[in-house]
């Protein structure tokens, strides 16, 4: 019997016994529980009671007459219907669990995240929940969400990406402004994404990580910088103004790009307009 099958069904909420009743029953045009049991070497009681489970799962029919015979809902029809119907579920919890959510939402307006992967991992949750419109800032490889990023414009989400960088944006139809510059000319790693005007995310590397004097030795007499994905660190927030300012630093960098570009590319923000604050100073 094939393993890959049965465990398969298992973790779709299978028995190991219903699993392998429903895979001995495959090749089968018709057959009965004692046939099943003497195939398997299992108790009939416990093929009958797995007979009934699938019965009630509508993984198997009940062919009518004197011998109790059954046949199996074909696999491609079980599978479609388990898909389905695992769908509808999770539209479901999805729904309630909002409505609990709601309740207590003033607790959940902010969190921190830590760790790059785990920050991809929220990325891409938003992606998959956005309906309408997604907005990114980044001077990070698009690559691992290209799959996400893909799904989200076939649902007919408009994507608007920014980036100082000339990003890869591998083959995906989004709206793109940017691009002036190079990977090289840019060290820190930043990205922020917002998510149908409701939801905004923020991450970055720790820059000062480029530093020399942050630099460790690795006992060999050269340097490396630590491992990137500790040094990440991101906040993701459903709250109103954090959402806003995030938007409007978004529509400010697309605006500045353009006027650029009509301008023929003159810089804009020229030293006799700077007002000498710490981050203009670099500190």
């Amino acid at each position: 019997m094939d393993c890959v099958s049965v465990d398969a069904l298992v973790s779709l909420g299978f028995t190991v016994t219903e699993a392998k009743v429903y895979c001995a029953m495959v090749p089968e045009e018709k057959i009965n529980g004692y046939q099943i049991a003497k195939n398997l070497n299992f108790s009939r009681s416990s093929v009958y009671a797995a007979l009934e489970n699938l019965l009630k799962k509508g993984a198997i029919l009940s062919i009518p007459g004197n011998t109790n015979e059954y046949t199996v809902v074909r696999p491609e029809e079980l599978i479609d219907k388990i898909l389905a119907n695992y769908k509808k579920n999770a539209e479901i919890a999805k729904s309630s669990l909002e409505l609990l959510s709601s309740a207590n939402n003033s607790s959940n307006l902010f969190l921190n995240i830590k760790g790059l992967q785990n920050i991809r991992d929220n990325v891409k949750q938003m992606i998959r929940s956005s309906h309408k419109e997604i907005l990114i800032s980044s001077s990070m490889d698009l690559a691992p969400f290209v799959e996400e990023l893909s799904d989200a414009i076939k649902r007919g989400v408009r994507v608007i990406v920014f980036s100082l960088l000339n990003l890869n944006l591998y083959g995906l139809k989004i709206e793109f402004y940017g691009g002036q510059f190079s990977k090289e000319t840019c060290q820190e790693l930043r990205f922020t994404l917002v998510s149908d005007n409701k939801s905004c995310l923020i991450c970055s590397n720790d820059k000062e990580e480029f530093y020399t004097f942050k630099q460790l030795m690795d006992g060999q007499g050269t340097t490396k910088l630590p491992s990137e994905d500790k040094d990440f660190l991101g906040m993701k927030s459903s709250n109103r103004l954090m959402v806003n300012i995030i938007q409007e630093h978004f529509h400010f960098d697309v605006y500045l790009y353009k006027l650029r570009l009509k301008n023929k590319g003159q810089e804009l923000i020229t030293r006799d307009i700077q007002i000498g604050s710490l981050m203009e100073c670099g500190n």
